[in-house]
């Protein structure tokens, strides 16, 4: 049961600032915390769908030009098996991989494997301006080209996906799936907006890293054993000479 969704934002309205975001960590070095990013934001509700037998195609246009179709389904069902070194090791990895198939995936967990659903919960395009030699004189088409990526070719979303080393425009959750009304966030933003390079950047994390003062505590907690360990063998060095 394909479901239809038209990204047209023009309505000044759907215009929200809402990523003022600053690293925390950066922020004890004296970091200036960026502006708000501004970007197109919608919800939208579907009415009564089955996640797992459902997809939602979303149709980019251009003023009147359609440029691009997406395909993503509501529900993907995902699985993994248990890994364990040794044998010894086998009774805790099950539990542990139990635990976590349950608790943290909502999933079921059978013979050494997870069953789980990831959900849709939003949909973001990143796009850039293109100019005409007719009016309209410009429109909003999708981009791939930034931020860069080693293999720009799908990268049309805002979400970073370490795993494939680019932005896909769907977002899942965990959990089994909702069947009956579904709210989706709708975003479509500027590709150079400065929170896609924030998040390329920092792998998705939104972290640079550690602060210049926790590297200080890291390394002075470094050197104090490092100065025991040497105070301790000279005095072992001298007393093997007495």
């Amino acid at each position: 049961m394909p479901t239809t969704l038209y990204l047209c934002p023009r309505r000044t309205k759907d215009v929200v600032a809402t990523d003022i975001f600053t690293d925390k960590e950066a922020t004890h070095d004296g970091a200036d915390p960026l502006s708000p990013q501004y970007k197109f934001v919608q919800d939208l509700t579907f009415k009564n769908i089955q996640p797992q037998s459902c997809n939602l195609k979303t149709t980019i246009f251009t003023n009147t030009r359609l440029t691009q179709t997406f395909n993503h389904p509501f529900a993907n069902q995902l699985t993994y098996q248990c890994r364990w070194k040794a044998k010894s090791d086998q009774d805790k990895a099950y539990r542990d991989c139990k635990r976590k198939c349950v608790n943290n995936y909502g999933g079921t967990f059978y013979a050494e494997t997870c069953t789980y659903y990831e959900s849709l919960k939003e949909i973001c395009l990143k796009t850039k301006t293109e100019h005409y030699l007719s009016k309209p004189l410009e429109g909003l088409v999708p981009d791939t080209s930034y931020p860069v990526v080693p293999d720009p070719s799908t990268s049309y979303g805002c979400f970073y996906d370490k795993a494939q080393g680019d932005f896909r425009m769907g977002r899942y959750k965990t959990g089994a799936p909702q069947y009956g009304d579904i709210s989706l966030r709708t975003t479509v933003r500027y590709s150079k907006d400065a929170w896609l390079g924030y998040m390329r950047v920092t792998e998705g994390t939104g972290s640079f890293g550690m602060s210049v003062e926790t590297k200080m505590r890291v390394g002075i907690g470094l050197i104090i054993p490092g100065v025991i360990c040497a105070m301790i063998a000279v005095w072992i060095m001298k007393k093997s000479k007495a």
